[in-house]
């Protein structure tokens, strides 16, 4: 994707969680949300993809969580 021109803040590479973040954004459905308080606003600009996009793509970001606690490995008998 940096070949293509995808760049984060300082011009370097975007990494796999900043794709997440960016993903996870409601900015690109026409909404503004104000991280301290949680509340989301509908925004004066236009949406950049539909709602149903931005669903879709909140499913597959929920599937690829991973339980970190599950796949903890114990080689001790006392864990």
């Amino acid at each position: 994707m940096h070949r293509r021109g995808l760049r984060n803040r300082k011009g370097g590479a975007v990494t796999i969680n900043g794709l997440a973040t960016m993903l996870k954004n409601p900015f690109y459905i026409g909404l503004m949300q104000i991280l301290k308080t949680g509340q989301t606003f509908k925004g004066n600009h236009e949406p950049l993809i539909s709602t149903a996009l931005f669903e879709k793509a909140q499913a597959v970001l929920a599937g690829k969580r991973v339980d970190r606690a599950a796949k903890q490995v114990c080689y001790h008998d006392d864990c």
